[in-house]
């Protein structure tokens, strides 16, 4: 009974078009645990299971324990969502942004289409690591728009936008054609190009 959801009298972590999200103990350890709903579509939770691996293979994601068909148990991801956080300072709000990008990157580069980063508010969660969660929605049929969705929420039509760019220093038209180039060839390079636009050089997850 812990969430900020609320499920009749019962509170859970979260609940989607084909599931719900408990808070659970396996083997000693905190979990969320994703049930599929009696009224879903779907027969099983399996494809998000495999999203869900190949996005733990490139480091994204919470990680996945147990995947029994009708429900994942999955790592509980500790601290707060995005949409909930505020930064400190400049120099925290660029590492955070800079972290959520590059796994944004790796999503893109594997090819999977997470579908709900265009409005990411519930679906990162910063913490002592910054962890993108809910792959229900998530595709390898549509070409990817992850890097894109979220850098057009943060600094060009999202509820904060403005916040984040005077915080950054962005300006929207140097930026619009960075991301016009990534969205175009989707390789390291117009993904470097677009970290040093919005100055989150050194990016880790950048390959070469």
């Amino acid at each position: 009974d812990e969430g900020d959801v609320l499920l009749g009298r019962y509170r859970v972590l979260g609940k989607g078009h084909a599931s719900i999200v408990l808070r659970g103990v396996w083997r000693g350890r905190d979990v969320a645990i994703k049930v599929l709903r009696t009224d879903s579509k779907r027969d099983s939770l399996k494809r998000e299971a495999e999203l869900l691996k190949l996005a733990n293979s490139v480091g994204v994601g919470p990680k996945l324990f147990l995947d029994l068909g009708f429900a994942l148990i999955m790592e509980f991801v500790y601290g707060m969502r995005f949409g909930d956080w505020t930064p400190k300072d400049e120099a925290e709000a660029r590492r955070t942004i800079k972290e959520l990008l590059d796994q944004c990157r790796e999503l893109d580069r594997v090819g999977i289409d997470h579908g709900e980063l265009s409005n990411p508010v519930r679906h990162v969660i910063v913490g002592p690591k910054l962890v993108i969660i809910d792959f229900e929605s998530a595709s390898m049929k549509r070409r990817p728009a992850n890097v894109t969705s979220v850098a057009q929420y943060l600094f060009i039509g999202g509820k904060r936008s403005e916040f984040f760019r005077e915080l950054l220093h962005v300006e929207v038209g140097k930026l619009i054609p960075l991301l016009r180039e990534y969205k175009e060839r989707m390789d390291d390079e117009s993904y470097r190009k677009l970290l040093e636009g919005l100055k989150c050089v050194n990016s880790s997850h950048v390959h070469s």
